[in-house]
């Protein structure tokens, strides 16, 4: 992506949700630009009425930066690129839908616009895991014993939902 700085939905890097449904969600993002100057942007977009949380950590070389606590579906974060460097961006985050099934949307774009390209790169992917015994207002259900919990219910492992083609994506 060259020139712009409007967020655009990734062709790959999404979730279908559906009603009253809740996610666990984590990306891993590998990202480089041809110049330092466009940096990137990114962000979640999630279906009208979700409740959405994430956090992410921006890492290149030995340098990691965490970002804050974003909360509102479509708040952008933007992390500087080094010319020439392949950069990770790692996101933990919960979605919990409300009526309408809809999409969780990884969306990204350049923070200042520049001709040289900035690229989301191949094996960048989204996984998820959705919680059982969530209810219509998402709060979790779980029947604990009553006096002290010696064992917690496994919860299954997150499995890939989208994930990059070997072609990458600009």
């Amino acid at each position: 992506m060259g020139n712009d700085t409007t967020l655009q939905d990734d062709d790959h890097l999404s979730l279908a949700i559906g009603a009253g449904e809740a996610w666990e969600f984590e990306a891993f993002i590998l990202c480089t630009g041809a110049s330092s100057t466009p940096d990137i942007r990114f962000a979640f977009r999630a279906p009208e009425g979700a409740t959405l949380h994430w956090v992410s950590e921006f890492q290149e070389g030995t340098a990691i930066v965490h970002n804050a606590l974003v909360t509102v579906s479509g708040t952008s974060v933007t992390n500087a690129i080094t010319a020439g460097s392949t950069d990770v961006i790692r996101v933990r985050g919960i979605v919990t839908n409300a009526a309408t099934p809809g999409v969780l949307q990884f969306q990204w774009s350049q923070n200042s616009p520049d001709d040289a390209p900035t690229r989301v790169l191949p094996n960048s992917f989204l996984m998820a895991s959705r919680f059982e015994g969530v209810d219509a207002q998402g709060q979790a259900g779980l029947d604990l014993p009553d006096g002290p919990v010696s064992e917690v219910p496994a919860q299954p492992a997150p499995a890939p939902v989208h994930t990059a083609d070997a072609g990458g994506f600009q």
